[in-house]
């Protein structure tokens, strides 16, 4: 829970709520935009959403990214994952399915980095505050 967000888990824009809440409401149930009545997922373009995502058990890699940002890679799940290779893995096939650029640390190395179709932006997060 986030203090800044009223102790919730998520911020939903309050001169968009109907629409934020239909868009969430077709996105985990597949009904239609209920707020407003349709089907057109043209309204979900309208809205960029910002995700969190969990590499347990490779979790983050159902998701339909255009932008990744990767803070650190630190060996963790090690109930799930065999070793670092396997880590670094999932974390190259996160990069190879983002559609548009990867933000990483600077000292972040893929294995056959040049093979990833996008740009990777290396940058040095300690300076960033």
């Amino acid at each position: 829970m986030v203090p800044d967000f009223d102790n919730q888990s998520y911020y939903i824009n309050p001169d968009h709520t109907d629409e934020i809440r239909s868009i969430f409401d077709f996105i985990l149930t597949g009904k239609n935009f209920s707020a407003l009545g349709t089907h057109d997922v043209s309204l979900a373009k309208k809205y960029y959403f910002f995700v969190e995502a969990c590499e347990y058990r490779r979790q983050f890699l159902n998701l339909d990214l255009d932008y990744t940002v990767i803070t650190s890679l630190e060996l963790d799940h090690t109930d799930y994952y065999k070793d670092m290779d396997d880590y670094l893995d999932a974390f190259k096939t996160l990069a190879e399915k983002t559609k548009h650029k990867i933000l990483a640390p600077e000292n972040l190395k893929f294995e056959n980095e040049n093979i990833i179709k996008v740009p990777i932006k290396k940058i040095d997060f300690k300076h960033i505050r």
